[in-house]
């Protein structure tokens, strides 16, 4: 089956802003195209079983993104999917999950639908701001996930840090985004089609360089490509091993962190910045993350999701100074 998506115009402007929402699946981005297979491997883990896959009809138009499990009924995603692209709310949306693979690789994915979106209140869906804007929703499922582990979020407590700090913690990024490669930045098949057998979860590592921006919020992490610097807009320039970026496709993936007892969801992909002019994920672009934990009382008092009982009440940010992770060699 084939799954036609929107095309979306760059608007690298101002602020230097893309859109990173709905387009073609693919493979996300690593670093060279031959790692390709490295980064499907890499979501098989358990720890990124939560993370699947959005669909939207909007009037007959399909559109796509990334969703994570937070428990057996709700999906966190990213609010601008909601009606990106479009004049309004989606007409259907469905969650899809892969509970495994067959003797070919192939993901076996169940299918919920959904019921409810519930936007964040500091998300205007009129005017979408991919600077400041709570760009978080919380998706109802119809029934409950069975035999899938939802994602323990890292904190629902704010991290409390002035805008630009620095975090240079090592992450790992999950969703179902857009292929292509550093060098050359995302692929895009003619007519701009992929067919289903084609799009399958991937996952990579990269740093959180810092907490926000002068002229953004959330969790803010670059493309380094090790050979040359200025290519690097935030942090270290030298790349950890099988650096990888979100692409298009994987707004409302997570960003996991390790905190000594497993990866914990700690954010959720809005938006690329690009200073180029090309939206493509390619080096020197940059990913916007949301931080799960700005938003906790909102998480809870909407889905009743809980903070878990044995997270550690350490921020990310003062727990980076503990847990650094050497890079590597540019």
């Amino acid at each position: 089956m084939k799954w036609f998506s929107l095309f979306v115009l760059a608007l690298c402007l101002f602020s230097n802003i893309s859109l990173a929402g709905t387009w073609h699946e693919g493979n996300g981005l690593p670093q060279f195209p031959s790692e390709e297979a490295y980064h499907a491997d890499f979501a098989k883990n358990s720890a990124y079983q939560s993370v699947g896959k959005l669909y939207m009809n909007h009037g007959g138009v399909w559109s796509y993104g990334s969703g994570v499990l937070i428990n057996s009924e709700w999906v966190l995603t990213a609010a601008h999917l909601w009606n990106y692209g479009s004049d309004g709310a989606p007409n259907e949306t469905r969650f899809y999950i892969n509970t495994g693979y067959d003797g070919e690789g192939n993901e076996q994915r169940v299918q919920y639908n959904v019921d409810a979106w519930h936007i964040n209140p500091g998300w205007d869906v009129n005017n979408h701001d991919f600077n400041y804007g709570a760009d978080l929703a919380l998706v109802h499922l119809t029934q409950s996930v069975a035999d899938i582990t939802p994602a323990e979020i890292y904190s629902m407590d704010p991290m409390n840090l002035a805008p630009g700090t620095a975090l240079d913690v090592e992450v790992t990024l999950a969703g179902y985004g857009h292929g292509g490669a550093g060098e050359t930045g995302i692929y895009r098949p003619e007519g701009g089609v992929y067919v289903d057998g084609q799009i399958r979860k991937h996952a990579g590592t990269n740093m959180v360089d810092q907490y926000g921006t002068p002229w953004a919020s959330g969790l803010f992490l670059d493309f380094d490509c090790g050979y040359d610097s200025g290519k690097s807009k935030f942090g270290s320039a030298s790349p950890v091993l099988g650096e990888y970026l979100a692409a298009h496709g994987d707004s409302g993936g997570g960003l996991f962190y390790d905190d000594g007892s497993g990866d914990k969801l700690a954010g959720i992909f809005s938006a690329i910045f690009c200073w180029d002019g090309i939206d493509d994920s390619n080096y020197g672009d940059a990913n916007r993350y949301m931080y799960v934990g700005d938003y906790g009382d909102w998480i809870e008092g909407v889905s009743g999701v809980p903070e878990p009982a044995t997270m550690s009440l350490l921020a990310l940010g003062s727990l980076a100074m503990l847990r650094r992770r050497r890079r590597r060699a540019a």
